[in-house]
């Protein structure tokens, strides 16, 4: 933990134009991931799949997937949206406290798209280890 706060000091230092590019790269990211949600929503409907997971295990991972993409990613996606509005304000005034206050929300969206994207990754795992028993 201690790198992703020095990490984001140092990223926070950045111009806001970067800032803005990265912005962008985490809602493609976004988009996608909602698209991959999509994709693991229809696997685990598949007959042969949903047949090969216990059935207790088998809600487990599909109510971590509704979580997941049904509120998680569509907040996240609400944060970026708002982000970048903030950014709009923050370049139609002077730079102070706005710019601080843009720093600070970037920052918190950082955080939460390292968390959301961990447990992303430790939801694939789970559903790649039971597909490969079908």
């Amino acid at each position: 933990m201690r790198t992703l706060v020095i990490e984001t000091d140092h990223l926070l230092e950045a111009n806001l134009e970067w800032l803005h590019s990265q912005t962008l790269e985490w809602m493609r990211e976004t988009d996608f991931w909602k698209d991959e949600a999509v994709f693991f929503y229809n696997l685990l409907r598949r007959k042969d799949v949903n047949r090969a997971f216990p059935a207790r295990e088998l809600a487990d991972l599909e109510n971590e997937l509704l979580c997941i993409s049904g509120q998680d990613i569509t907040d996240l996606k609400l944060s970026l949206r708002q982000h970048e509005e903030l950014l709009k304000l923050l370049l139609l005034r002077a730079p102070g406290e706005l710019e601080i206050e843009y720093r600070q929300r970037h920052r918190e969206i950082m955080v939460d798209m390292a968390s959301l994207e961990k447990r992303i990754r430790e939801y694939k795992k789970q559903v790649f280890d039971y597909v490969k028993q079908v």
